[in-house]
């Protein structure tokens, strides 16, 4: 079986990239041979963003979409690194930090960039959005749901916790795609 790795170079330019914010391309390799280079290649695209403590990283491998979201810290690279191997090596990624799915990866990205118009047609209802602007409130956020550009929800404070946050909004998409599949 071929195993996919990153260079010891392509590790040090990612510890470079983890504290910025962009688009970067890696490739991993199979059977790194002193002076010869890998076998086989694999390209990879990352979208790496900080958000607050945390840096988040959306990874485009083997036409597949996946997220990963860790505190930010001396071993952030290193996880990043593990993270890309597992994906490209068909091993089960670790779950506690991990978003799994399309619709958690957009809702924590509006949860970081804390305002715009967000598109959840991921979640099966095509003209659902999310809207979140700056509140009075110092440091704030409000959240509101919206459907074909009409309001769905009052407006709400989003809690400051990011975490917390990302539960919250979870939970309304699904409340609201549940309501609008039973009254269809």
């Amino acid at each position: 079986m071929q195993v996919f790795t990153l260079s010891s170079e392509a590790r040090q330019t990612l510890a470079g990239q983890i504290a910025r914010n962009g688009l970067f391309v890696h490739h991993l390799g199979t059977d790194h041979t002193e002076g010869q280079g890998p076998k086989n290649w694999l390209i990879v695209n990352l979208d790496i963003e900080q958000c607050g403590a945390d840096v988040s990283v959306r990874v485009q491998m083997r036409g597949t979409n996946n997220s990963l979201t860790i505190p930010q810290s001396t071993h952030a690279a290193s996880r990043v690194a593990s993270f890309l191997e597992e994906l490209a090596n068909g091993d089960a990624p670790e779950a506690p930090h991990c978003l799994m799915n399309t619709m958690e990866s957009i809702l924590w990205n509006a949860i970081c960039r804390r305002r715009g118009v967000y598109s959840l047609a991921a979640s099966g209802v095509d003209d659902l959005g999310l809207s979140l602007s700056p509140a009075t409130r110092q440091g704030r956020v409000i959240f509101r749901f919206e459907m074909s550009g009409m309001g769905l929800t009052l407006p709400l404070l989003l809690p400051s916790d990011q975490k917390q946050a990302l539960e919250l909004l979870t939970g309304c998409v699904q409340e609201l795609v549940a309501n609008y599949h039973g009254a269809v």
